[in-house]
């Protein structure tokens, strides 16, 4: 912002705010008729449109109204997002705005309709304030009551234990089934020594690494745990950064950290040297004496000019800080929650967002809709209250283990192809929009996911994670179909409490020991089917039998030498040798050809 408008004689002649301002607007305004019918219209549409209580919008309208008797003053030619902005600050000070009480800023959603009531006051000049302020992007309208809704029904389901909050496989990564068996993450804040709680910090600062794309969370940090029980000094960064790329991608495909393998090596070894130089190795300074959210991000964030961390941006600053302060390694403090996927799933299901000037593709502008999230969910922290770590723990264990389940958001990818032009074509299953023509095995799935859900009312879309996490895409509107259920209503309080009890009794065995023997049951049955296939003729198997008997199974997330999102089935040359005892026949290499991983 120039110093003309720091200085704010960019206005030739500010009247008094709350005074002048009436003669100005029932001289000039747009309505036709005065002032209070326009801001009282207007007031109703800011109310009815995004849903906010009708005292928060009478502040944003009375806000927009003050705001508009400065900007009116300029030509239209002076108009700009900084003279634009200038106005509202300039208004905001006769006005009592609430704010919020961790950054002292005003409250988003009151700062939100107030731009949105600063379009509508100018009339026919608002498309231009509106072009201005957002650019040409997608238009989102978030429905604040609906968002505070969700938010406390979530947190009531989890306080009370009520589906899916009641399934034992219902956890967050840092559940201690999952951590290291070591002291340091056994003791409790008040246990732990300084020493214990670095190691603590460093650990969550790489699991951080994968918390990313087709990275399941839980089965990363069962795997990062595994890497530390064996490898402690990997995570001391003061011995890290003396270490060579090559070294920590052997370990980290050793324990079947294989997404972006060869870029997190690279960042593990750079990262460990800029925390030793900037923080002694102790990720807990980064959040000293921070004034704000942005201000913390600049410290983690990489910036492409050596400052920050190779592989952290603004999710990755949340989620930094979400470990940290889950564990008591720093004082808690709201900051924006890790805004991904399952937030993008929880709010468009639910209808706390919707859009206008969709493109035909459908196609929802992702990185725009996570930075508006991360605005919208803060804001329900600062409006009510709620922790943003509670908040961030109900969305993510609801979508991951609740909507997950749905079988109208399951999606399979049909084909893949290359049209006349070279362009790679998608193809994709749709959900299903007749309830009649699920099948049983689809309706017994959504009485035991959907059926059970207290905001199945509400639920107004599907948003299947095939195509994101193929793609990076999420499409809109898939309006989401509900089948007529049997069974009675399990909404009221005293039938949940009866129906919902614990899914499955939790287990107090460690979660690496259970993948460890995942791992070697599921590695005898893929021994066991290389045996089969590679004898196909004497066992008589058509090859479409054997691929039913391949995807029975090996598709599992336990698999050795997977990928994170379990999806590279194929067998090794080393797996093969292992099965037989001996190197291939060339009829026995033929037979196995459909189902060997392709050479790199």
């Amino acid at each position: 912002m120039s110093e003309i408008i720091r200085e704010g004689t960019i206005f030739p002649s500010a009247p008094k705010v709350g005074e002048a301002v009436f003669e100005l607007y029932e001289t000039h305004g747009e309505y036709g008729y005065d002032l209070d019918e326009s801001v009282d219209q207007v007031t109703q549409l800011v109310v009815d449109r995004y849903h906010l209580q009708e005292d928060y919008a009478r502040i944003a309208t009375d806000w927009a109204r003050d705001a508009w008797s400065y900007l009116r003053q300029l030509d239209m030619d002076e108009w700009s997002k900084d003279t634009i902005c200038h106005a509202l600050i300039l208004a905001k000070e006769g006005i009592t705005i609430p704010h919020g009480t961790t950054e002292n800023r005003p409250l988003f959603r009151v700062k939100f309709c107030a731009e949105q009531a600063l379009i509508e006051l100018a009339g026919e000049n608002g498309a231009f304030i509106e072009r201005t302020l957002y650019g040409d992007k997608q238009r989102i309208v978030p429905d604040f009551e609906q968002t505070d809704l969700v938010i406390t029904t979530l947190l009531d389901s989890f306080n009370n234990q009520y589906w899916p909050f009641n399934n034992d496989k219902t956890r967050v990564p840092q559940d201690p089934r999952h951590t290291p068996r070591r002291p340091e993450f056994q003791h409790s804040p008040e246990e732990r020594t300084d020493e214990e709680s670095i190691k603590l910090a460093q650990f969550w600062f790489a699991v951080c690494y994968y918390m990313r794309g087709v990275n399941d969370s839980i089965d990363t940090t069962i795997n990062m745990a595994d890497m530390y029980e064996k490898h402690p000094e990997m995570f001391d960064f003061h011995i890290a950064a003396t270490m060579q790329p090559e070294e920590v991608d052997k370990l980290l495909l050793e324990h079947h950290l294989a997404v972006q393998h060869k870029a997190i090596s690279g960042y593990w070894v750079e990262n460990a040297k800029r925390m030793v130089e900037h923080y002694d190795g102790d990720p807990r300074k980064i959040f000293e004496n921070y004034k704000d959210f942005d201000e913390l991000s600049a410290r983690i964030c990489n910036d492409k000019k050596g400052g920050g961390f190779l592989g952290f941006q603004k999710k990755m600053a949340s989620m930094s800080g979400y470990y940290n302060m889950y564990l008591g390694l720093v004082p808690v403090r709201n900051i924006p929650l890790p805004t991904d996927f399952h937030v993008v799933r929880t709010a468009i299901e639910q209808e706390m967002v919707t859009f206008e000037n969709m493109p035909e593709s459908g196609v929802v502008d992702f990185a725009q809709l996570k930075d508006f999230l991360r605005e919208v969910f803060f804001d329900v922290s600062e409006h009510t209250g709620l922790s943003q770590l509670d908040i961030c723990d109900v969305i993510w264990l609801y979508s991951g283990n609740a909507c997950v389940n749905s079988p109208t958001n399951r999606q399979i990818l049909l084909d893949r192809y290359k049209d006349e032009d070279g362009n790679t074509v998608w193809e994709y299953s749709e959900p299903i929009i007749n309830a009649d023509d699920a099948t049983p095995a689809q309706i017994s799935t959504y009485a035991n996911s959907c059926g059970l859900c207290r905001l199945r009312e509400t639920c107004r879309h599907d948003v299947p994670s095939k195509e994101y996490y193929d793609r990076g895409i999420v499409r809109y509107p898939k309006p989401k179909t509900h089948f007529k259920l049997v069974q009675p209503s399990m909404y009221d309080d005293e039938s949940l409490l009866v129906a919902q009890k614990p899914v499955k009794p939790g287990t107090t065995t460690h979660s690496i020991d259970v993948r460890t023997g995942n791992r070697m049951e599921t590695q005898k049955r893929r021994l066991s089917l290389i045996r089969k296939l590679a004898h196909n003729a004497f066992f008589g198997l058509s090859e479409e039998y054997a691929q039913r008997i391949m995807h029975s199974m090996v598709e599992t997330n336990s698999m050795p030498g997977e990928s994170l999102a379990g999806k590279n089935y194929a067998f090794t040359p080393n797996e093969v040798i292992q099965a037989l005892k001996r190197v291939p026949s060339p009829d026995e290499e033929e037979s196995l050809a459909p189902y060997m991983a392709k050479a790199a």
